[in-house]
């Protein structure tokens, strides 16, 4: 029987989109990032790459861990389950993601 490491872990995040003078506006309270889009779908999408850009610009400058750990967030094993509660400004909609956050650039 073969083992496999474990090379990618998850980290559970909320984007909050409201619309906003014809366009969805997204954002991404625990990471502060932002991103919008014609469509609650397109605002999802970009925010996601939005977040995976910025991911990737703290693990270039070696601020990834120090980011995480200072907003509380906690990279797991497995996705995250795709309900949680939590406050949502009137008019707005919420999407549960799931960015996944490559091993290796949280052992530096």
């Amino acid at each position: 029987m073969t083992i496999r490491a474990r090379t990618v872990g998850h980290l559970a995040l909320l984007g909050v989109i409201t619309k906003e003078d014809g366009q969805y506006v997204s954002f991404c309270p625990q990471l502060g990032v932002a991103s919008c889009g014609d469509t609650v779908e397109e605002a999802t999408t970009n925010l996601k790459d939005a977040v995976a850009a910025y991911v990737e610009a703290l693990q270039e400058t070696g601020e990834l861990k120090g980011v995480l750990s200072e907003r509380g967030l906690r990279v797991t094993a497995k996705s995250p389950p795709k309900s949680k509660s939590a406050p949502i400004p009137t008019g707005s909609f919420v999407a549960l993601f799931d960015q996944e956050i490559p091993l290796a650039l949280l052992a530096a």
